[in-house]
């Protein structure tokens, strides 16, 4: 089982990955963040934006970000309270071994390939904590729970 961290570990960590036994599967742990620095959450520079897909259940909210090029260790997920941000980073396959793009000429080039991120305010009260999430062949998913209150209130009726 191959398993690994990303940044912020003096804080906690903000995802945890794991290798599934096929080899194009992963799985994705969420962690919700109730206090967060702005410094977590901004990046410097240019970045590329995420496109999404948000759905629902009647227990949940799931979200569909394609992100071909990116590995699980370069991809962070945080929710805090109704703010789900997605960011990491993806690269071309020969980008990572000793072949780079130096020594190749670009005819035409419409991906991108670098930082990303994507805030989403979400529609409904979610548990963050409760979050997870599945990258699975470049397709990243994420199953937010809605937030339920079973609780039964009681109102108390003045006269006046």
């Amino acid at each position: 089982m191959n398993m690994g961290l990303s940044k912020n570990s003096s804080e906690g960590f903000s995802i945890l990955f794991e290798k599934l036994p096929s080899s194009d599967e992963q799985n994705v742990s969420v962690q919700s963040r109730r206090q967060n620095p702005e410094e977590d959450w901004d990046y410097v520079g240019q970045e590329g934006k995420l496109s999404v897909d948000i759905a629902e259940t009647q227990d949940e909210i799931v979200v569909y970000a394609t992100m071909a090029g990116a590995s699980p260790d370069k991809i962070e997920v945080y929710i805090h309270n109704d703010l789900l941000t997605v960011r990491g980073e993806r690269q071309r396959s020969e980008d990572r071994g000793a072949d780079s793009l130096n020594s190749l000429k670009l005819i035409h080039q419409e991906c991108y390939w670098g930082r990303f991120s994507r805030s989403i305010v979400l529609p409904t009260e979610v548990r963050g904590e409760s979050a997870r999430a599945e990258y699975t062949r470049g397709v990243l998913k994420i199953y937010i729970p809605k937030y339920t209150s079973n609780a039964r209130l009681s109102v108390h009726v003045v006269e006046e």
